[in-house]
């Protein structure tokens, strides 16, 4: 489905960055009640389902390094989708939409700087099954390679 016509996100407000852990979800959840995508969307089934996973399962796990990217991240991809999916986005447009600026997201919310350690739970907490949904592995390339992880650290 696509947005209704003359509609866009910036009505669904991206919470606060000091307030993202606490409302993981706000932004998905005003977004779905706009485009309608279903359970089985983008939204639910993926952005929500990360963001919540991310806060309360992974988080508690991380240094105090890994819980401020997490924080970071999970503000930059809202906030991107936010302003990025326009009027002609529709359900099926958002997962290549967000492909697009995820690695974005990525360096600026300092993954660069996240002990190894808590990249490598990161990356286990990502479902099997969501993976050929996600460029992960083009996206973990290209970090590999930008962050120097290259090197032994």
């Amino acid at each position: 489905m696509a947005l209704a016509q003359g509609q866009d996100l910036k009505g669904c407000q991206v919470p606060p960055l000091e307030d993202i852990g606490s409302k993981p979800t706000a932004f998905y959840q005003c977004a779905e009640m706009v485009m309608q995508c279903g359970e089985d969307g983008y939204l639910q089934r993926h952005a929500s389902k990360y963001a919540l996973k991310y806060q309360t399962q992974l988080k508690p796990l991380l240094s105090k390094e890994g819980k401020e990217f997490v924080d970071k991240f999970t503000y930059c991809l809202q906030y991107y989708l936010r302003s990025r999916a326009g009027k002609s986005s529709t359900c099926g447009s958002l997962p290549s939409l967000v492909d697009g600026f995820a690695g974005t997201c990525y360096l600026t919310s300092g993954v660069c700087d996240v002990p190894l350690v808590d990249t490598l739970l990161w990356a286990k907490s990502v479902d099997w099954v969501d993976l050929p949904t996600m460029t992960f592995l083009e996206t973990t390339h290209s970090l590999y390679y930008q962050c120097n992880w290259t090197e032994a650290s």
